[in-house]
């Protein structure tokens, strides 16, 4: 039987090569490959030599045919392809919730899917089996033996073989982003949801098995984001964001900081045999017998004030904390680490049928086993996680993406993770940057502090807040990292820190960071844009006042302001103004935004990836190959591929094609000295763009984007003296220039 070869464009350098049986013309084993191995799979399969394909000038006369038949798409010809495949047969390592059920099974709910483990198999669940969505962030078993999801989309009920779903869709479920779950004595089941920004959505929602009752702040809650929820007695109990919330059926009452509480922030609630009830905060553990509070933190012998989950068995109580788990029998307390595991970060804590300790931490589920612990992930050849909130590509042409379980670096072949058994301060980390000097920068959810990756060596450097949300690099080359917990923003000039909090930004909290031309600074914050010269700040008046998630500059010094269902676009003089109702951009809020060497500039949403290259704009969504799941976090690496990063869905790449380049560069780039005994400065006319160092026969050894740089540095030292090609792409064109080594 023949198979016929068909081409498609996927960049200047890669093409999709699809093996199609002649009978049905369904395509085998499709994947993308770089022109010469085109050229030689064609050779091969007309001519079949007994030896690979030498000839030059024959080599040379199947690439300009090659370069005669394909050219670049304009449309969506080729599908994102996933970059985060592994062999480890647990969907994603941080856990939100373990539990067993009756029967033995351990039901692991992780950022990448639900996983049942029965003691030998693994089991995955997916949207084809049923299960509203893979994305769970907790299980429960009610008393008839059916196994209870929440889920990012909804709730599923398994009854062994078959998913029945409730969602705000098809019921009057509150809110579809479900944190935790609990059946009260009467079969009723309760569940607890996330919010909305700000807050006006979610809450609780309890069903009967007809009927659904919904509570939220206007109820009596003190918070819509509901974190945990259980009966003691007739009483329902709520641990929220913003304080406890007891409601016997009729009444509400609500517990503070006013009250005693350690903290209003409360992630974990229990009650113990005597009826006293347990909370677990973000600043310590709070005792409440029905009068009044006891509090515990560190200096009582907490292992770590940030408490996430609480088991009571018997007399002994347990804490699960960001650093290990604590148990507490009522006079002393013990520090029981999970030795062995990757994350003392314990999010889950209970006890299996057998009375063992079950834990889910950060990197893994565990078993405690007499004085070890039996560990239900390993590692793989693959992300450390399927979470994706950042993605940078260094100065190799390695891309690096962060999230739950430290980061993963990926060379185009191999992935190599790095945690904390690595030297980084932390597991969890929510945003990266990347220096003028290719530093890699990883700000950490879990601590005060930032680690610094010079190409080798781990630095953790203490700050004096947690400066996780996000970061940026301005032209001069500082590096700016943004607070989400009202600590401001914190500048680092490449010797010292300074801290602008409370007189600069009123609200503290930072969403986003860039400057201008004139190197004004701007902040996304909870009171709006906030406009820094230096010395004093204002109100930004371009945009109109509200909530903007993401703030950039593109390489024409364009300031873009994205709102919900809104992107604004600033050129100095005009806005202009592009919604998702007239100009085609995805509903919801932007999570990121990058530019490519073209000056095409991509949308990061909780869909689809949206481009705008100037003109019209472009969606790419779940028929280009995405999955339908949050967009988090984008990066452009070499030959323009862009990177897609995912909360709970892993990353993807897809090289966009281009339909026009533009191959003569408005004003010369800079090159000296030249020639160079291997170190050499390029200052280039645009501000934004990728730099590509090639040989003389084409081959690329250095692939290094750069945004604001007034000077980049290349060093060539450990190369052979002779003539190489530098290649500076960007939105004003495409210029190339000879370097000689000598």
């Amino acid at each position: 039987m023949k198979n016929f070869y068909i081409f498609s464009g996927v960049n200047k350098s890669t093409y999709s090569i699809d093996y199609v049986d002649e009978v049905n013309m369904a395509p085998k084993n499709p994947k993308s490959i770089s022109i010469s191995t085109a050229v030689e799979s064609i050779f091969n399969a007309l001519w079949k030599p007994k030896k690979p394909l030498q000839n030059v000038k024959l080599m040379a006369f199947f690439y300009l045919i090659i370069a005669l038949l394909v050219s670049p798409l304009t449309g969506h010809a080729q599908h994102f392809t996933p970059e985060n495949t592994g062999t480890n047969p647990i969907k994603d390592p941080y856990m939100f919730h373990v539990m067993e059920d009756n029967t033995g099974n351990i039901w692991m709910s992780t950022a990448g899917g639900l996983t049942k483990f029965d003691g030998t198999n693994y089991t995955n669940y997916s949207l084809a089996d049923g299960i509203v969505s893979p994305f769970a962030k907790v299980t429960y078993q009610d008393i008839s033996g059916n196994i209870w999801i929440g889920t990012t989309a909804g709730i599923s009920k398994y009854d062994g073989t078959t998913f029945t779903n409730y969602t705000t869709t098809t019921d009057s479920l509150i809110y579809d982003r479900i944190n935790t779950i609990c059946q009260d004595n009467n079969g009723n089941m309760w569940f607890g949801t996330a919010s909305n920004w700000p807050g006006t959505v979610g809450g609780v929602s309890k069903f009967d098995g007809n009927t659904w009752t919904n509570y939220n702040v206007n109820s009596g809650l003190p918070s819509n984001e509901i974190y945990e929820i259980i009966q003691v007695g007739n009483d329902m109990w709520f641990s929220t964001k913003y304080g406890v919330a007891k409601f016997d059926g009729t009444n509400w009452i609500t517990f503070h900081t006013t009250d005693g509480l350690v903290s209003n922030t409360t992630y974990a609630i229990a009650s113990d045999n005597a009826n006293n009830i347990w909370i677990g905060t973000d600043s310590g553990v709070s005792k409440y017998d029905g009068t009044s509070f006891t509090n515990y933190t560190t200096s009582d012998g907490l292992s770590d004030n940030r408490v996430y989950d609480i088991l009571v068995d018997g007399t002994d109580i347990y804490f699960g904390t960001e650093n290990g788990l604590s148990k507490f029998d009522g006079t002393s307390w013990t520090l029981l680490p999970p030795s062995g595991l990757a994350s003392n970060k314990i999010n889950s804590v209970s006890k299996d049928n057998s009375g063992n300790l079950l834990i889910g931490t950060a990197i893994g589920a565990a078993k405690k086993n007499g004085t070890g612990w039996i560990e239900y992930s390993t590692d793989d050849n693959g992300m450390l996680s399927s979470s994706s909130y950042a993605i940078i590509v260094d100065n190799n042409g390695d891309m690096w993406t962060s999230g739950m379980a430290g980061a993963s670096r990926f060379d185009g072949n191999t992935w190599i993770g790095y945690n904390q058994k690595d030297g980084l301060s932390a597991n969890y980390f929510w945003s990266m940057l990347k220096d003028n000097s290719g530093n890699i920068w990883l700000q950490s959810t879990s601590d005060s502090s930032v680690t610094k990756f010079d190409g080798t060596t781990f630095s953790n450097i203490p700050l004096p807040h947690h400066y996780e949300e996000c970061s940026y690099l301005d032209q001069n080359g500082n590096v700016w990292l943004g607070s989400y917990w009202l600590g401001g923003a914190i500048k680092f000039d490449g010797a010292s820190w300074t801290v602008y909090n409370d007189s600069i930004i009123p609200s503290g909290r930072v969403y986003s960071i860039m400057d201008d031309a004139l190197g004004n600074m701007y902040f996304a914050t909870d009171n709006g844009i906030i406009k820094f010269d230096g010395s004093t700040y204002s109100n930004a008046t371009v945009v109109p006042n509200g909530y903007y998630s993401e703030l950039f500059r593109d390489s024409h010094d364009n300031l873009w302001f994205t709102g919900y269902n809104t992107y604004y676009k600033y050129d100095g003089t005009n806005l202009t103004t592009f919604t998702s109702a007239s100009d085609g951009i995805t509903e919801g809020s932007c999570n990121d935004i990058v530019e490519d060497a073209y000056g095409r500039i991509f949308f990061g949403t909780n869909k689809s990836v949206d481009m705008y290259d100037g003109n019209s704009w472009t969606t790419f969504s779940t028929a280009d190959g995405l999955p339908d799941a949050r967009i988090f976090s984008l990066g452009i690496g070499s030959n323009n591929k862009l990177w897609v990063g995912y909360s709970a869905a892993g990353v993807y790449s897809f090289g966009i094609p281009v339909a026009n380049e533009n191959l003569m560069a408005e004003a010369p780039t800079k090159i000296a000295p030249n020639p160079t005994n291997g170190t050499f400065q390029i200052t280039p006319q645009t501000d934004h763009g990728e730099i590509e160092i090639s040989t003389v026969l084409g081959q690329v050894i250095l692939s290094k984007p750069f945004a604001h740089a007034k000077t980049i540095d290349i060093d060539l030292s450990n190369y052979l003296n002779g003539v190489y090609w530098v290649t500076i792409k960007s939105a004003k064109g495409t210029q190339t220039m000879k370097i000689i080594k000598q």
